[in-house]
């Protein structure tokens, strides 16, 4: 019923900059504090700003733009970060990347993703992830998955479905895969606040990221 509005730090990778936008933004009465602008060169960088400034800050909400990384997101959460916004999820989908845990082999290494185009996954009739219950695990397979992928991409299938056919395929991979990438942040999401409240967060950060 009410549109929050955040006040955004800048400042880039500069700590005097950072600490100087933080301490003004904070002083405001914004419904929340965003953290935004350049987050310097490396992943180290943007931890090391976020070092810089959530001590100061108080208990109002906390929002990070832009950012969206599975090991990115357990960083920032450990620093005091609550919410994300990113494209992440649904760009990587359409260009045949689909997230797996742990367990399904997901790791910091391969960003915890598959590449769906992959031979590999010929003839493999199990669900993209292994602890996913999202539609797109219940129903299709991996093999399913590569089937539609390379059926909207392929040039001899356009020629021989006709654009009709295409623009099918295209819609029904594209569907599902977004499906499973949005269920699967969603769902981490989740374990990541139930993790807050239960004390296991370390447990759980440790578990996916080895750390």
């Amino acid at each position: 019923k009410k549109q929050a509005i955040y006040g955004i730090i800048h400042g880039g990778w500069f700590k005097d900059l950072r600490i100087a936008s933080m301490r003004y933004i904070n002083s405001l009465s914004f419904d929340g504090i965003a953290v935004g602008g350049s987050l310097g060169k490396t992943k180290e960088n943007m931890y090391e700003i976020l070092d810089w400034i959530a001590p100061e800050l108080d208990e109002r909400p906390r929002h990070m733009l832009g950012i969206g990384w599975i090991d990115d997101i357990f960083e920032c959460v450990e620093r005091g970060i609550d919410t994300f916004d990113c494209v992440e999820m649904t760009r990587i989908a359409r260009h045949g990347s689909l997230y797996v845990s742990p367990r399904t082999g997901g790791s910091i290494e391969n960003k915890f993703r598959i590449d769906i185009r992959k031979s590999d996954y010929f003839g493999d009739k199990k669900p993209i992830d292994e602890d996913c219950s999202c539609y797109t695990c219940k129903n299709y397979s991996k093999h399913e998955m590569r089937a539609f992928y390379k059926e909207m991409n392929v040039e001899k299938e356009a020629n021989k479905r006709g654009k009709e056919g295409r623009d099918f395929a295209r819609a029904k991979y594209g569907r599902l895969a977004t499906i499973h990438n949005v269920h699967f942040m969603l769902n981490l999401m989740k374990e990541i606040r139930e993790s807050i409240i239960d004390g296991s967060f370390k447990e759980l950060k440790k578990y996916w990221l080895g750390r």
